[in-house]
């Protein structure tokens, strides 16, 4: 096993672990164990369609069915009452019930503040909180400390200059750089030693010691980015209630991938970016998704690829699975605790993350075994650029 040296570091409030050598269901028997795709979810739940090799080949035209290729055929499954189906959501809000795409009323002020989502070319930043908007002031009593952009200005609490020296401790010492906040961060990214992307209530970027915060646009209101990957300064995707890319000027929501929950994102490169969730993973091509794996009894939280031929995916339940470019096998992982995390520097140099305070495991190439880093906090994401250069969140 790789030697290994944990330490840590403070991002704001949150804890972020930093690894000096190192860096972010089940056993046998289960769903999926055999290796083979068209094994997992076999067991006659989902009627046999046409032959296909590709979800494409499954298009039946309607915007309000989830076009999938599994391994019994195609399947045109109902997509949820309310999904986006086509026009302007900001005119017609055409959504779909009952697997009919239809016309609504827009609401263009979900929250009543009497201003308009930016969504819809108003400033109004979270349409979903009262209490952000530009009518509301920062720096004022636990505006410093609530976790919102309430003037949405694009900063919120002690990222924002309005706060600056509001965040004080006893005997009058109050912060200046770097500031602490209460946006709690449940993923992080480094790019290098000093460019970092973490994501929580929204997202924030570390460069050359500074700190920003950055809101995500979307007609859902975002309530925590649980993964962040990010292939380069203008290639940064993270997940959480949605799907958003950041081309080094702007987030943007991707809306093309009718996806529930969407938990994790990773990538080797700007066609081949993967994202999984509830029993499924897809990936991004470069122009549209595709089905890796569907209709799994797992969820899964940890997602990780070190090439198109060598992905790790672990599930809430302990499960951890390996493609190979061909088929996936469940490999024993040696716990029924979540996998929170999985980062690797090297085929045989890969860690994850458990739900268990201070624990990872490790994957040498043969097998995985457990190391107890002796640290209280519990473990919620991994992430790195070398074998000494790594880093995880807490």
């Amino acid at each position: 096993m790789t030697n290994t040296n944990w330490k840590c570091l403070a991002l704001g409030m949150a804890a972020v672990l930093a690894l000096g050598a190192c860096g972010d269901d089940s056993g046998p028997g289960d769903a999926g164990d055999t290796g083979d795709v068209g094994d997992v979810g076999d067991d006659g739940d989902v009627p046999d369609g046409p032959a296909c090799t590709t979800a494409a080949e499954c298009d039946d035209d309607n915007p309000c069915t989830i076009d999938r290729c599994l391994p019994t055929g195609c399947s045109n499954e109902t997509a949820p009452d309310g999904t986006p189906c086509g026009g302007d959501p900001c005119t017609d809000a055409m959504r779909c019930e009952a697997g009919a795409c239809v016309s609504g009323t827009p609401d263009l002020d979900a929250d009543g503040d009497t201003y308009i989502t930016d969504v819809c070319g108003g400033d109004d930043c979270d349409d979903a909180d009262p209490l952000a908007n530009p009518g509301m002031s920062e720096g004022d009593g636990d505006t410093c400390t609530d976790g919102r952009d309430n003037d949405c200005d694009g900063q919120a609490d002690a990222l924002d200059a309005a706060c600056s020296g509001q965040v004080c401790v006893g005997d009058g010492w109050c912060f200046e750089n770097p500031l602490p906040h209460s946006l709690a961060h449940g993923a992080v990214w480094p790019l290098s030693d000093d460019e970092i992307w973490a994501g929580g209530n929204g997202v924030v970027h570390w460069s050359a010691g500074e700190a920003t915060w950055q809101s995500l646009p979307g007609t859902f209101p975002v309530t925590s980015i649980s993964s962040i990957w990010a292939g380069g300064p203008n290639d940064v995707w993270a997940v959480g209630g949605g799907i958003w890319h950041f081309d080094g000027a702007a987030w943007t929501q991707d809306t093309t991938l009718p996806f529930a929950a969407p938990s994790e994102v990773c990538g080797t490169g700007p066609n081949n970016v993967l994202v999984a969730g509830s029993g499924a993973i897809h990936q991004w091509n470069g122009s549209g998704w595709r089905p890796l794996l569907s209709g799994a009894a797992e969820t899964f939280r940890a997602l990780w690829a070190l090439s198109p031929t060598d992905v790790w995916a672990g599930s809430y339940n302990g499960t951890l699975m390996h493609w190979d470019g061909t088929e996936w096998t469940t490999v024993p992982s040696g716990t029924t605790s979540r996998i929170t995390a999985l980062w690797g520097a090297a085929a045989n140099d890969v860690w994850a993350a458990i739900a268990e305070a201070g624990a990872l495991l490790h994957w040498d190439g043969t097998a995985w075994t457990r190391l107890d880093t002796g640290f209280t906090a519990l473990i919620a994401g991994l992430a790195g650029t070398a074998t000494d250069d790594a880093w995880a969140v807490a």
